[in-house]
Order: C-alpha cells, then sequence, then structure tokens
C-alpha cells in the first residue's frame, strides 16, 4: 500500500514538473496550455511544437490537463497575468520557481553520488562532484 502511494505521489510530482516547466518556457493561457500539453495539432498550438513539453501529458485528455493545471494555481504554484483586456497567460509564481530550483538541485545531487561512485570505480578511490557556479555579469564602468 505504501509503495502504491510513493509511486502516486512520484507520478503526480512529474505531472506537476512538466506543466511548470511548459510554463516556464511559453506564454499561453490555461486551455492551449492544455491543448499543448496533450500534443495537440491544432493551428493555436501547433506553432509552439518545438517548445520543451509539447505532448509531455499525451496520455491524458484535455479536461483533465485542465483540471491539473487548476490545481497548481489553486496551491498558487502558477497564476494568471493579464496581456490584454480579454485575454490571460500563465506564469510561475515564486513558489513555483522555487519547485522548479529544487529538482534542479536534487538533479546535481544524484548526478554527484553516482559519478562518485563511478570515479572510485574507475579510478581505485578518490572523488569528484559537479558543483553548480552562477555567473555574475561585471558592472562596467561608464567612461564620461
Amino acid at each position: 500500500m505504501e509503495n502504491k502511494m510513493a509511486k502516486n505521489l512520484e507520478h503526480t510530482y512529474q505531472i506537476t514538473l512538466i506543466i511548470l516547466e511548459s510554463i516556464k518556457n511559453t506564454k499561453i493561457g490555461k486551455h492551449k496550455l492544455a491543448e499543448f500539453l496533450k500534443g495537440s495539432k491544432a493551428k493555436d498550438v501547433v506553432h509552439l511544437s518545438s517548445q520543451q513539453g509539447y505532448g509531455g501529458l499525451l496520455w491524458y485528455d484535455i479536461a483533465t490537463i485542465v483540471g491539473f493545471i487548476e490545481q497548481l494555481e489553486k496551491m498558487e504554484l502558477i497564476k494568471r497575468t493579464a496581456i490584454y483586456y480579454y485575454y490571460s497567460a500563465l506564469e510561475l509564481t515564486e513558489a513555483g520557481k522555487k519547485v522548479l530550483d529544487e529538482k534542479f538541485t536534487t538533479g546535481v545531487q544524484v548526478i554527484n553520488e553516482r559519478f562518485g561512485e563511478f570515479f572510485k570505480t574507475m579510478f581505485g578511490g578518490g572523488s569528484a562532484f559537479l558543483s553548480i557556479t552562477i555567473e555574475k555579469g561585471r558592472k562596467k564602468k561608464i567612461s564620461e
């Protein structure tokens, strides 16, 4: 029973990540996003087919995908932003961005564990790891 619950939780987490990544990479509304995630060939989303996440939830119907999106909105991981008077697009909230950042950090940790094991096996000991650096641009001096 616990194993099934863990699998369901992992599955839900994967759906959440697919939706959040898609929102991060597109500027579209709820229904177009659902069509996008379904992999629809409709003319209003087919031009986005090269974007990450297209068809990512292919096995669900559009109404179910809309339900997932609405749930993330209720959880305040995403929000609507007005683009025109009658049109809104979805974007990540700070909480939604944090979920994606944690996914990245967790992924790096997993890579480090596996790479460390590989390094020990290949070289008979020692250690190696991947680190994340953030590039900060230098401030340019303005010459007068």
